[in-house]
């Protein structure tokens, strides 16, 4: 079973188990518009988590088709030494084994296992590239953070040296 139900160009799509599709554009989930940064923020965490489900649903799958390859391997082994046996051919272990290889059986389990191995390699590269977007959203709200107390800090000197000079004038007309 396939842990990714369709790919569309950068929109990857789920299907659970109750058949509920759910999709992602990679390019629009790993963007950050700088205005949504608490959006985008607030939102990370629950993305990782799906995204590393689907990673650790993916691996189970893969292990799966591994196990039911080495299976088909096992019986497909047993099939083609019988067979050269009854047949009194003699054989060496590099012709039962490119025997094996061959069955369209043990191909089928193969390319099954090369596809999860691909859906986890996919899944590990998307969640590596959000734990670098997480970065990222701590590095620009940090900056955005600085950025404004930089800015406030400005405001408030000019208040406090507006509110001094008041003082001063007061103190001013009041000494007169």
């Amino acid at each position: 079973m396939s842990i990714i139900d369709e790919i569309e160009g950068t929109i990857l799509k789920f299907k659970n188990d109750r058949g509920v599709q759910k999709e992602f554009d990679i390019l629009e989930l790993l963007g950050v518009e700088e205005e949504r940064l608490t959006e985008h923020y607030m939102e990370q965490a629950a993305i990782m988590a799906y995204i590393g489900m689907q990673l650790a649903a993916a691996e189970l799958e893969l292990n799966k088709a591994k196990f039911i390859q080495e299976r088909e391997y096992g019986s497909a082994d047993e099939y083609y030494r019988a067979d050269m046996d009854k047949h009194d051919k003699k054989y060496t272990e590099a012709v039962i084994k490119g025997s094996v290889m061959r069955d369209g059986d043990y191909i089928k389990k193969t390319n099954i296992v090369h596809q999860a191995e691909y859906e986890v390699a996919l899944l590990k590269a998307i969640l590596n590239a959000l734990r670098t977007r997480t970065e990222m959203l701590i590095s620009l709200g940090a900056h955005a953070r600085q950025e404004y107390d930089a800015t406030s800090m400005t405001i408030r000197q000019r208040s406090l040296d507006k509110a001094v000079d008041t003082v001063k004038d007061k103190l001013k007309t009041a000494k007169r």
